[in-house]
């Protein structure tokens, strides 16, 4: 990553802090001053030349005389401070040895993702045994979900395994069920080296049960999609894998492909292939799925089908506004072969993979907003050197306003997960606060009656005032007492969240910084 010079701003920021913090040092517990570091209000700013502002700070101290003498905890705690202020978790330690005459000296430093950060000698902190440590704000539940789940975070690991294995996470699996998140959050949390007795845990032996299940499900996908290809093959007829069946063809390159439940496998058939498709699968024994009236008449997929509990959907379209030749162009162009079992496939590029799962969150309103939907980009978001920017924005401009902004927002929250979307498809008119909307989903799911009506009026009311969308509509040609019922509901769960949002969210902001 190119290194920023020091501007005059950073420079002021830090010489604040070389004026402020040793003197606190000298007249307060460490105690308080391991609160402020934990409380430090953070920006999003990461593009600084750290190792130039450390030595900025050492200087400075080496020239000032009394309690801002230079000494290493002193160094250790102005940048803790200024590296927090930058989002950069990092934690505390100080430590004590013995030297050979028996003299004890102590040595202040920093560590970052368990390893010594800004050191001189990074194996100076071994010769020492440490006695203390201050990392970071323990994060709420929303927040630590995507902290764990997300690339773009600059949390140290061992910040996370203390958060994960100190917090309380009432609630927790709830949220992470809601989301379908939960064999994203098991492989996050394998990675983190949670101790045993954590894993032996409720919330440890539960999560573990739901992502194996989750796991098994996803190979009974790949068998079926490698017999439905063979089939679809040897009969002749194009085609193109599409969604989760496409983003584990190629789960090599995309490295959480295989962190999602896949339900179905998705096949995009060329219009006119589309009735051939159909009975070649009919004749090898495939069943209808589902009640074919479900399927509404001219939908872009037929009716489901399914020979061994798997179902197998054919798309002539992506999308309902899409014409069939259009998304067959769309997804063929730039395609990859992939050889799965020896049978060949089609999975389209990393840019339309990407485009289609904006479009298909879009589909499901508020709860294309949830985690399983962002992991549909998070995990294309792996290979971004292979994504057309200039295409996805262009695509985005001929959306028309409501639904252009629904897709940055959307966009906004992968951002926060990855890192990785241009800022210049960021529109700044549209935001949405993806661990807001997680705290809000956690309280209700915690202080609610699970299968209540009332819960799911006060998660989706919140969810649609978080992303712009009115009120939800009542059912037409209801009896009158019967939608002003359902429009009183809706109007009551918004004022929750409303009143959630400006009182209880300010509290606990307030509770951080103290």
């Amino acid at each position: 990553m190119a290194r920023s010079r020091l501007g005059w701003g950073m420079k002021l920021r830090a010489l604040a802090a070389v004026a402020v913090l040793p003197v606190v040092l000298e007249f307060m517990s460490f105690r308080r001053i391991e609160r402020i570091l934990r409380g430090v209000r953070t920006s999003t700013r990461r593009d600084i030349d750290w190792e130039a502002l450390n030595r900025w700070v050492a200087a400075a101290l080496r020239r000032l005389p009394g309690p801002w003498a230079y000494s290493c905890l002193r160094r250790a705690v102005v940048m803790a401070y200024l590296l927090r202020r930058a989002s950069v978790d990092v934690t505390l330690h100080i430590g004590v040895s013995r030297h050979g005459r028996g003299k004890l000296s102590a040595h202040a430093w920093l560590s970052l993702d368990d390893k010594p950060f800004l050191e001189a000698n990074p194996w100076i902190p071994r010769c020492y045994t440490e006695i203390t440590s201050v990392a970071g704000r323990r994060p709420r539940q929303g927040e630590l979900l995507v902290l764990t789940l997300g690339r773009a975070g600059t949390v140290g690991q061992d910040a996370l395994r203390d958060a994960w294995e100190n917090s309380d996470l009432t609630g927790m699996l709830l949220l992470v069920r809601f989301e379908g998140a939960e064999l994203w959050l098991y492989k996050r949390l394998l990675s983190l080296g949670l101790s045993r007795r954590w894993w032996a845990g409720s919330f440890g032996r539960r999560l573990r049960d739901e992502a194996r299940r989750i796991a098994a499900t996803n190979l009974l996908i790949d068998e079926e999609t490698v017999t439905a290809s063979r089939i679809l093959n040897r009969s002749g007829i194009q085609f193109m894998l599409l969604k989760g069946a496409a983003r584990r063809a190629r789960r090599t390159a995309y490295g959480l492909a295989d962190a999602k439940e896949t339900v179905d496998v998705d096949i995009l058939v060329p219009a006119g292939q589309v009735e051939s498709a159909w009975q070649a699968l009919r004749k090898a024994g495939y069943e209808y799925a589902t009640d074919p009236q479900a399927t509404p008449e001219g939908h872009y997929h037929r009716p489901p089908v399914a020979r061994r509990g798997v179902s197998v959907e054919l798309h002539e379209s992506t999308a309902q506004s899409l014409s069939p030749d259009e998304a067959w162009s769309r997804m063929t162009r730039d395609a990859r072969p992939i050889g799965l079992e020896g049978v060949l496939c089609r999975v389209p590029s990393t840019t339309e993979l990407l485009w289609h799962a904006v479009t298909h969150a879009q589909e499901h309103g508020p709860m294309g907003f949830t985690l399983r939907y962002f992991l549909d980009a998070v995990s294309v978001a792996a290979c971004p050197e292979e994504i057309d920017w200039e295409t996805i924005g262009g695509r985005l401009e001929q959306l028309d306003q409501s639904q252009r902004g629904l897709a940055v927002r959307w966009l906004r929250a992968v951002h926060r997960l990855t890192g990785v979307i241009p800022h210049s498809l960021l529109d700044s008119r549209w935001n949405f606060d993806l661990v807001k909307m997680l705290e809000w989903r956690v309280a209700v799911l915690r202080r609610t009656r699970q299968g209540s009506r009332f819960r799911e009026k006060l998660l989706f009311e919140g969810m649609r005032a978080s992303i712009g969308i009115g009120l939800t509509r009542v059912v037409p040609r209801s009896p009158l007492r019967h939608k002003a019922r359902r429009k009183f509901a809706a109007l009551v769960a918004r004022t929750g969240y409303f009143l959630w949002k400006s009182t209880v969210a300010t509290r606990l902001r307030a509770v951080d910084t103290q």
